[in-house]
């Protein structure tokens, strides 16, 4: 199965998230979105992830999928989020309902967190929401690989 991963990401952590998730497929393509993104008709199935900060996905991502709505329509579809803590609302606001129900999986898989790569006003919200001051790993790998197994399996 031709896999394309493709992500947007503040400070890399949601990078290192999509290449752990692209370590779990074989052959897959993963890219950035700041980088203008490979065609998802090329592809069998495209997985799409995003940070989120103050409830919205990167405008990268959320371009992404806007500009290839129908053609993802057609594909085998993994959606993954990555944040300090998770919202129900964030899939309802970010994502076309069609999409949703057409997805095979969706997760909020949260965040690998280093204040050296944030700027000082994330540092400042990071340490008032999420009570965080060093390093942190939040990544749930279990979730990443139920994610990977639901768009392989479809």
């Amino acid at each position: 199965m031709k896999t394309l991963i493709v992500y947007a990401t503040k400070n890399g952590g949601t990078a290192e998230i999509a290449r752990q998730i692209g370590d779990k497929l074989e052959g897959a393509t993963l890219h950035n979105l700041k980088d203008e993104a490979p065609n998802p008709a090329d592809f069998d199935a495209v997985i799409i992830g995003s940070s989120i900060y103050a409830g919205k996905i990167r405008k990268e991502a959320a371009h992404f999928i806007a500009d290839n709505l129908e053609t993802l329509y057609t594909k085998r579809v993994g959606l993954f989020i990555c944040g300090l803590k998770e919202s129900q609302s964030y899939w309802q606001d970010n994502f076309p309902p069609r999409l949703l129900a057409h997805c095979k999986s969706g997760k909020f898989l949260g965040c690998y967190y280093d204040p050296k790569k944030t700027g000082f006003f994330d540092r400042f919200v990071v340490r008032a929401v999420g009570k965080i001051k060093t390093n942190y790993n939040g990544f749930d790998a279990a979730k990443a690989v139920e994610l990977v197994e639901a768009v392989k399996n479809a």
